[in-house]
């Protein structure tokens, strides 16, 4: 079972945070972040988990990336019993996969932002020969094929989990991507743009995934004035 390490940086401020990050990240990459969330009132919680919370087994990555929402939806109850009066959510990467389940499947998260993602997951992974050496390798060893891929990972995509969403909603996408293809992330933001109203879009159109993800977190004044709405 992949392994959950969150941080709470709490002031009371009635206003939460979730922060589902990349794949691989550390929780000490995210201490400015969150001392910036602190500083404009807003608490924050930082969600990091094990590489192998997405991997070529196919079953595992399923129950990986449930497991992590669920854990994230009995944070947001709790929290709410606690006396927080809105929630947010803001998705880095991979962690984008999670944000969309969570939001997807609770009215309590009254915003989220989408730092980067694809419209499905299998199709970005499949992509990934440069990117990620070996992981498409390993799905062809197990003479798994994108169609066969594509069915066992359909509810982990976030296209599959932005019926039921209800939130105010801030997206970034990477023209310049080369982990997750702009492709992909076009056909995402076609499809909330039809069901988001008021959706808001900034495109980086020169940097590569994570420098366009870091250079997202650090423009902090954009979500600032987002998740404060």
């Amino acid at each position: 079972m992949v392994k959950i390490i969150t941080k709470e940086y709490r002031h009371n401020n009635k206003h939460i945070v979730f922060h589902l990050t990349g794949w691989s990240n550390q929780q000490w990459m995210y201490w400015a972040f969150a001392k910036i969330l602190n500083l404009f009132r807003m608490d924050c919680v930082v969600y990091t988990y094990g590489s192998d919370i997405l991997t070529p087994n196919v079953d595992a990555t399923y129950k990986n990336f449930h497991t992590v929402k669920d854990d994230v939806l009995e944070r947001i109850a709790t929290y709410k019993k606690n006396g927080y009066t809105k929630i947010s959510l803001f998705g880095t990467s991979i962690g984008n996969n999670i944000a969309f389940l969570v939001a997807n499947n609770s009215k309590d998260v009254h915003n989220m932002i989408v730092n980067i993602t694809g419209a499905d997951l299998a199709r970005t992974v499949w992509t990934w020969d440069i990117a990620v050496i070996g992981f498409k390798q390993q799905l062809l060893d197990q003479k798994m094929t994108l169609a066969e891929l594509k069915k066992e990972w359909s509810a982990l995509s976030p296209i599959n989990n932005s019926d039921n969403l209800s939130q105010e909603l801030l997206l970034y996408t990477s023209q310049n991507d080369e982990i997750i293809p702009y492709s992909q992330q076009k056909k995402l933001q076609e499809k909330l743009q039809k069901n988001i109203r008021g959706l808001k879009i900034f495109t980086n159109t020169f940097l590569p995934h994570v420098p366009s993800c870091t250079y997202n977190l650090v423009r902090f004044s954009r979500y600032i004035v987002f998740l404060k709405s």
